[in-house]
């Protein structure tokens, strides 16, 4: 798929879970993350770890518990979520969901091509329903790299949610 659409976003769906998922069939210990290794296996851009609206699942977990050894590891998957909606009257549509971070005037015109490159370079959230805002030292926003030698960091989090979500 790479070579054949080299700027293809690729997203891991689901990726542990069932006897056909991808962590489960290449394997991945998931535990430490300790067979992972660089490889074909690993020719992706995005790992989905939330998926539908219980945060809490074993599925989410496990992914989630997988994805934070992968970058422990020096992997780097940006996060992505979904509601796993298939019809409107079950699965509880619009759980579970991926924001990307893009400067205004690119959301005006939804620029497609900067929604890609946030969700690459981890320019994004994952939420089953609470909006994280995110800064370091005035700033940084998710998927830069900050190195601190010494010393403090200010960090800013504000976290706002509709009334029905705890």
């Amino acid at each position: 798929t790479r070579r054949r659409y080299p700027d293809a976003l690729i997203q891991i769906n689901h990726p542990r879970g069932s006897s056909w998922d991808y962590l489960v069939n290449y394997p991945l210990d998931p535990d430490p993350a300790a067979t992972a290794r660089e490889g074909s296996w690993a020719d992706f851009d995005l790992l989905e770890v939330l998926n539908g609206p219980s945060p809490g699942s074993r599925h989410n977990s496990e992914t989630v518990n997988d994805w934070l050894n992968l970058l422990a590891r020096g992997f780097f998957f940006p996060a992505t979520a979904a509601s796993d909606s298939h019809r409107i009257d079950f699965g509880e549509p619009g759980y579970s969901r991926t924001y990307a971070y893009v400067r205004d005037e690119e959301l005006k015109k939804l620029d497609v091509s900067a929604v890609v490159d946030s969700l690459k370079t981890g320019r994004s959230f994952v939420t089953n329903g609470p909006i994280v805002e995110l800064t370091v030292a005035d700033r940084h926003l998710p998927g830069d790299t900050l190195s601190v030698v010494e010393g403090e960091v200010d960090i800013h989090i504000d976290v706002r949610a509709a009334p029905w979500i705890s």
